[in-house]
């Protein structure tokens, strides 16, 4: 499995790893290496043209390595540079994904020893909030059952941006999100709403017997009634940030719109770079950001499935839960996740769904509004879409550093040198509603 390791620039004995798994299924390390939080960005990158220049990075301004030590994971196999010539290596489930991330880390931290006792946060976007839950609960189980001799993984906390936990509540909500931002009809509303618990059915049948059959059909069904119908409704919005126009004649009929990254395709794809970053010239490997059709179809019963029951157990076991979601994101809607994590069992469910949100400050502007009850938190990132730490990268990093901190998120009293709440995190071309 290939992956890239950023040391931090400010490292002391105490500066917490954060592993970051980019969603998909099947996407790149290596986007949020060079359009997130990663030490380089490229030149003139423009997210909606997909313009930029695949030779000349830029120190990014907002760059995590100030902070933690930053670990990005080509996974599952065949993601990215990640390659392997024995067909059985292919995951098709999280069961999969959390067997070989874990037997990663476990040769990672063989490797660099010094860091095996300093405290790992798991972090990612979209998708890995199918990937994240798991794989914090194989550590954990690893973590029980190790004898004295053996690796105990410092699993301290989970921070998850825009994603997706649950198909029934999650594809429930998209129709009353666009609807909120004025993007469609009172009548499309009431009308995909009308056939969503066929959905939320699904989805329950799925989790209740966990066949692959009734997952796949779950996935299927929430797809064909939410997610399908407003695609053929907005052909010219951007599903990852509301406020972008897309050309309809620029991708299949049907299809929907996200970013553009030719040029970071452009960038991983050259032969110099490639050989950089150790990618071996015989695996004649063409990096490609994201390979969902590939990856979903190997992941359809995956895809069906809910993973936010398994967030509970992880609070109970002292790990902290941050998720963090844009408010200009379609398909991984704030409005989805707030009433997953409203309806969640846990033991301060009752209270949780009395929390009121509260601003988040950052260096003195509000950046969004926050819930926070002990190991839960939930933030809603203004002015940000899919990947909202590209949008706000100020906030972004803020917010992960309080987080890794223990301390809460809404306000810091002390000033937070260098950062900004508005976004300098690319170029902001694209046309806007």
């Amino acid at each position: 499995m290939f992956y890239v390791f950023v040391e931090s620039r400010n490292p002391t004995p105490e500066t917490p790893l954060i592993l970051w798994l980019t969603g998909g299924p099947g996407c790149s390390g290596e986007l949020p290496l060079l359009v997130e939080q990663g030490p380089y960005e490229l030149e003139g990158f423009n997210v909606s043209t997909g313009a930029g220049g695949d030779v000349l990075v830029r120190r990014r301004r907002y760059s995590w390595d100030r902070q933690f030590h930053l670990l990005y994971l080509d996974q599952p196999v065949g993601t990215g540079f990640s390659y392997s010539t024995d067909p059985h290596d292919k995951a098709h489930n999280e069961r999969d994904v959390s067997r070989d991330v874990l037997d990663f880390l476990r040769q990672f931290y063989a490797a660099r020893p010094g860091l095996a006792n300093i405290s790992l946060f798991l972090g990612g976007e979209s998708y890995a909030g199918h990937y994240i839950p798991p794989l914090a609960s194989a550590i954990l189980r690893a973590n029980a059952r190790r004898d004295s001799s053996s690796l105990r993984i410092p699993l301290r906390g989970v921070a998850i941006v825009n994603g997706y936990f649950d198909p029934g509540v999650q594809y429930s909500s998209m129709a009353d999100y666009v609807y909120s931002n004025g993007l469609i009809s009172t009548q499309l509303r009431a009308s995909i709403n009308r056939w969503m618990p066929l959905c939320r059915g699904a989805a329950r049948l799925c989790g209740v017997s966990r066949w692959g059959w009734a997952c796949k059909a779950a996935a299927w069904t929430c797809d064909a009634l939410s997610f399908q119908r407003l695609t053929r409704a907005l052909p010219h919005t951007n599903w990852a940030d509301i406020r972008m126009v897309c050309d309809p004649a620029s991708r299949p009929l049907g299809t929907p719109c996200y970013y553009n990254f030719s040029a970071i395709h452009r960038y991983w794809n050259r032969p110099d770079v490639q050989a950089e970053v150790g990618v071996p010239a015989a695996a004649n490997i063409t990096w490609v950001g994201c390979k969902d059709a590939d990856m979903s179809a190997d992941f359809l019963a995956d895809i069906g499935s809910s993973f936010s029951w398994m967030l509970p157990p992880l609070m109970d076991a002292g790990v902290r839960v941050l998720l963090i979601h844009g408010d200009k994101d379609i398909v991984c809607n704030w409005l989805g996740a707030e009433r997953m994590l409203d309806g969640l069992r846990w033991a301060r469910a009752a209270e949780w769904r009395d929390v009121k949100p509260v601003n988040l400050t950052v260096a003195g502007a509000v950046a969004g509004s926050v819930r926070q009850l002990g190991p839960l938190a939930f933030v809603r990132l203004y002015d940000a879409g899919h990947i909202a730490v590209m949008d706000q990268p100020g906030a972004a990093m803020a917010l992960m550093r309080r987080f890794a901190a223990g301390q809460p998120l809404a306000q810091q009293e002390e000033p937070e040198s260098g950062i900004q709440a508005g976004g300098e995190g690319r170029e902001t071309a694209a046309a806007r509603r």
